[in-house]
């Protein structure tokens, strides 16, 4: 009886994890460019300001690595939007 109950429980957590569904998070900041690009132009100006500046991703808004992607971003011709902007 209680193997029952415990392999039951474990299924019916099992089977509840399938059933929820997770939404993803909404960005918070995007770059915008002064003229419209392709993603494949965005793609290859990201990818080498962060190769350049050796800026690996977020938790970093403070060092110096960012502050030279930021940089590089811009002279680039893109402007960092934050959703708190609009």
């Amino acid at each position: 009886m209680y193997k029952t109950l415990v392999a039951t429980a474990a299924l019916v957590g099992l089977l509840s994890a399938c059933g929820t569904t997770t939404t993803p998070a909404k960005p918070t900041h995007w770059w915008s460019a002064e003229a419209p690009v392709s993603r494949v132009t965005y793609t290859r100006d990201n990818t080498a300001c962060e190769e350049s500046s050796g800026f690996s991703g977020a938790g970093e808004a403070t060092s110096d690595a960012y502050a030279n992607y930021h940089a590089c971003m811009r002279k680039a011709g893109y402007t960092l939007i934050s959703t708190n902007d609009t």
